[in-house]
């Protein structure tokens, strides 16, 4: 009789168990179907607490780890979100919609390595899985790997054709690239997919943009702007290509509405200082550039543009520093290097100006002005091979030009060649004849070569020419003047 109820006792406690196995699958079944009503209707902390108290009951439910992950993602709370994620793909690793979704999480972290190997895993796993593609594609894009990232949306649209967010971000892969026309095709398939997705009108105009297309461009900015009226970025952009194409008051209306929109905006700030200097507000200008500085530190063009009118109003030294920042920043920027050459020249800085100059020759092989300062620069610190190099460049653009005959004569001279010296000399006369130095310097040319009765003659003629000419010849210290061609004169 014992047994028995010892085995009737067994099989109640066995009973009981199940029971309470049941009501604890029930239960988490009922957190996690509560908690997805909650995801439904956006309520992400009353999921929290449902999926919480689902985990209280069974620690290893990956589900539970995940959702709960998901709501805390959507809420911000970026590390609750990674710790949940994390629990969930070490209980089960091939958890692919948790590995994206902590991929996607690493990208909003700009983790962009760990995000592209969450991605890589789920292709291992499911090499079909578009989703994998199209994010992994978007980390490569904010890497540079721009190759990588077309080959992503590439496979992505092969699975998917009608996925017309990788078709706009293949586009803008290809417009990293330069590939504007292919870049087009891409924003055109994207808008005939979804005609409302504004940021694809965006990119076309952008791209539009760039190959000088400003109508168009316009349109699609303004198109844009229909679909999304607080569109801060298209009104920005919109404001360029009015710029571009000589609309200065409607590029400037432009610019003031992307900043009402959004007041931290520093490129608008730094767009409409630039118009507003060239209608000659300098003022306004100004403030509007360092308004964009003290928004972004980091925006290149602000600094350059602020040198530049602090160049145009004469203050130099402080004008350097901003150019100076503007290619700490970035340094592939020719044209902020001659202008701080230009700058470096007129305070004396002549080694530096002469480097600066160099890089932006290096981009800009056939720039008349930088040849010629150049040239000037290289003579002065002893460089003469170097000005003669620059000045037969100059010569060969403007053969017609006096003075880079003139310029040329003197550095050939330097170099001890005379016989060339005199040749280019000749030319400048010939072109300018009353050029007085250019008949001085021959004159010391015949001087050297011993033919002293043609150096007479042309500091006789130099003479006779009146001083005012020398204001052609740049810089001052090459003027000789008359005192001193009489001594020579004196004393052959």
């Amino acid at each position: 009789m014992r047994k028995n109820l010892t085995t009737l006792g067994h099989i109640g406690l066995a009973l009981l168990l199940f029971a309470a196995s049941v009501a604890c699958a029930d239960s988490v079944q009922e957190a996690l179907q509560l908690g997805k009503n909650a995801m439904q209707t956006a309520d992400y902390e009353e999921a929290v607490k449902h999926f919480t108290r689902g985990m209280k009951i069974d620690a290893q439910n990956a589900e539970l780890h995940f959702l709960r992950a998901t709501a805390y993602d959507r809420l911000g709370h970026n590390d609750k979100a990674m710790e949940d994620y994390n629990t969930a793909i070490k209980l089960d690793p091939k958890y692919t919609v948790a590995l994206n979704n902590r991929g996607r999480l690493h990208y909003k972290l700009r983790q962009y390595d760990a995000a592209i190997q969450d991605h890589t895993r789920v292709l291992e796993l499911n090499p079909a899985n578009a989703l994998a593609l199209y994010n992994r594609g978007n980390a490569h894009i904010r890497k540079g790997e721009f190759e990588h990232a077309i080959a992503d949306f590439t496979k992505a649209i092969e699975i998917n054709p009608n996925d017309a967010d990788a078709y706009n971000n293949r586009g803008s892969a290809l417009l990293q690239q330069k590939q504007v026309d292919k870049a087009i095709e891409d924003f055109d398939k994207a808008i005939e997919l979804n005609p409302k997705q504004a940021l694809a009108h965006y990119n076309r105009g952008d791209a539009r943009q760039r190959k000088g297309d400003f109508d168009r461009a316009i349109e699609d900015f303004t198109h844009a702007i229909e679909l999304k009226p607080q569109y801060a970025r298209a009104y920005h952009k919109r404001g360029n290509a009015h710029f571009q194409k000589g609309e200065l008051d409607a590029a400037i209306q432009d610019y003031d509405r992307a900043i009402r929109i959004d007041p931290d905006f520093a490129d608008p700030y730094n767009n409409r200082g630039w118009t507003n200097f060239q209608l000659g507000r300098r003022d306004k200008a100004l403030g509007d550039i360092s308004k964009a500085v003290s928004l972004n530190p980091h925006l290149a063009t602000a600094y350059s543009n602020r040198g530049w009118i602090l160049k145009e109003q004469g203050d130099c030294k402080a004008a350097v520093a901003d150019f100076d920042k503007a290619l700490e920043l970035n340094k592939d920027q020719p044209g902020v290097n001659a202008a701080r050459g230009a700058c470096l020249v007129e305070l004396g800085q002549f080694d530096r100006a002469a480097q600066d100059l160099r890089r932006a020759l290096h981009a800009e092989e056939s720039d008349a002005g930088m040849l010629s300062v150049l040239g000037l620069l290289e003579e002065r610190q002893g460089k003469y091979q170097a000005a003669v190099d620059l000045f037969t460049r100059l010569a060969k653009q403007r053969p017609d030009d006096p003075s880079v005959q003139y310029d040329l004569g003197v550095a050939l001279g330097k170099t001890g060649d005379f016989p060339q010296a005199v040749m280019h000399l000749s030319e400048a006369i010939r072109l300018d004849p009353l050029h007085r130095q250019a008949y001085i310097k021959r004159g010391l040319a015949y001087e050297f070569l011993s033919q002293r009765t043609d150096a007479a003659e042309d500091f006789r003629k130099a003479l006779e020419i009146p001083r005012e000419q020398d204001k052609k010849v740049a810089p001052p210290r090459q003027v000789v003047t008359d005192d001193r061609v009489k001594q020579m004169l004196a004393h052959p």
